[in-house]
């Protein structure tokens, strides 16, 4: 603790000698920080000053700028928490040191004195006892010594402690008096001020909004409104003329299926004639194959009766080949019988081509009455929807008319309530505004009677201090 004598001295003395009286700038701040920028001066008391400096605050007073310290200085040089190492620690403990080495002494002497007593030698007791009687002289000589010193040494400890601390004292009050403390008068006149910038800035900006929304709603609500308003006139027109093309289209596209519909009818009718003609054909065909089979039939009937004959002719000239006739015979047998299931066969399928014939002369006469009663059904449906979709189209023309009219006049109607509803919100916004202007008035008064309630109090409090220093 006796190394920080020095230094706080000089420093002490260096503050005093400062031509500043008030620290109220950043360049009469740098002129005490460069005091503690020396070598000499130990580093836990420069840590101490960089704290100290962290919590001043810099502002504006009438004017001119000033410094505050927002804490005592005692709050951050403390003389125990700068001077606390283990040096400063020993010369604290050197006194009883002293005191313990001279006790200790005390006891190391008797025991030395003691060491060499011996009571049952009789010639060796005067020397004994001498040695003992030295022994404790030197333990109490020792004792003694250790004991004053030690006193000695604490009562300088201390007288060196006390102008340790009267230095620090002094460095203390030195480093209050060039940081002025911040007063509650000061914290409540910056906050009325503040208050009141507030409140002007407040009342500016109301009035400020009250004509930038007046000036929006005049010059760029209104002609988005017109614009609007040609938007939805160019709409219902364009969506009118729209609907009318989308009518068209769709009877275009219903007349258009129409034919394609009786076309493709009409096509499949002409296939199913084209088919009838070339089953007809096939059948002609047929029967032609069938007569020419016949033909060819009678004709083998002739020759092999002019076979037949013949032969007969030849049995009656040629008894005498009697075997060959009966063969032959036999022969002319088995072909009349092959001619015979020939001609059976011929007419089995001769009647089932008449009866194919008959068959595809009623799917014919099925197919062609079909066909028929499809045309007149068509023709039918033709008529009754040429009436409906006439209909449908009226319908859809008034329904399209009254759905523009309606809708014409609901935008309308919409628009003059969306106007009305504007113009009342302007009126509501301005008597906002008025309130709050009103508002912030009656706010500037109240922070005005507070302010005088508080310098009230303050002089109220100086004047029992003031009372009670008398009575001391």
């Amino acid at each position: 603790m006796t190394g920080l004598a020095k230094p706080l001295e000089a420093i002490t003395q260096r503050l005093d000698k400062l031509q500043v009286e008030r620290v109220n700038t950043p360049e009469q701040l740098d002129q005490v920080s460069n005091l503690f920028r020396d070598e000499k001066v130990p580093k836990p008391l420069k840590l101490a000053w960089h704290e100290f400096k962290e919590a001043l605050t810099f502002r504006e007073l009438d004017g001119r700028p000033v410094v505050r310290n927002t804490e005592q200085s005692s709050a951050f040089f403390c003389l125990t928490k700068i001077d606390n190492n283990w040096n400063n620690q020993n010369l604290s403990s050197i006194g009883s040191n002293l005191m313990t080495l001279g006790i200790l002494g005390t006891f190391l002497g008797l025991t030395a004195g003691l060491y060499g007593f011996n009571m049952s030698d009789t010639e060796n007791l005067k020397s004994s006892i001498s040695h003992l009687i030295g022994g404790m002289q030197t333990s109490f000589v020792t004792s003694v010594l250790g004991i004053f010193f030690g006193v000695l040494y604490n009562a300088n400890y201390r007288k060196t402690l006390s102008l340790v601390q009267a230095d620090f004292e002094a460095f203390i009050s030195a480093i209050d008096h060039k940081f002025q403390r911040q007063t509650s008068q000061e914290i409540q006149d910056e906050i009325l001020r503040e208050t009141r910038a507030q409140s002007a800035t407040l009342s500016h900006l109301s009035e400020d909004f009250a004509l930038s929304l007046n000036n929006a709603f005049e010059n760029k609500l209104v002609p988005a409104l017109d614009g609007v308003n040609q938007t939805l006139a160019g709409i219902g027109e364009s969506t009118l003329r729209n609907q009318s093309q989308a009518v068209d289209s769709m009877v275009t596209e219903f007349l258009e299926k129409m034919t394609a519909s009786m076309e493709s009818g009409f096509s499949a009718l002409a296939d199913k004639l084209e088919l009838a003609v070339v089953k007809a054909e096939a059948f002609g065909q047929s029967l032609e194959r069938s007569q020419s089979s016949l033909a060819s039939m009678a004709e083998k009937q002739d020759n092999l009766q002019v076979r037949i004959s013949t032969l007969l002719e030849q049995a009656e000239g040629v008894l005498s080949r009697s075997g060959e006739f009966l063969t032959q015979m036999t022969e002319a047998n088995q072909e009349l019988k092959d001619v015979s299931v020939g001609i059976t066969d011929s007419a089995s399928v001769i009647s089932a081509q008449l009866t194919r014939l008959t068959e595809l002369s009623v799917e014919f006469k099925d197919s062609s009455h079909n066909l028929l009663e499809s045309s007149q059904a068509m023709n039918e449906m033709w008529e009754r929807h040429r009436f409906t979709v006439q209909e449908s189209l009226a319908s859809l023309d008034n329904g399209i008319k009254s759905y523009t009219h309606q809708t014409t006049e609901n935008l309308g109607t919409s628009l003059t309530n969306f106007e009305d509803s504007l113009t009342a919100g302007v009126d509501l916004f301005s008597k906002a505004s008025t309130a709050l202007a009103d508002n912030i008035g009656e706010l500037e008064d109240f922070f005005q009677q507070l302010h005088e309630q508080i310098q009230s109090y303050g002089e109220l409090a100086r004047s029992n201090g003031k009372t009670d220093r008398d009575s001391r």
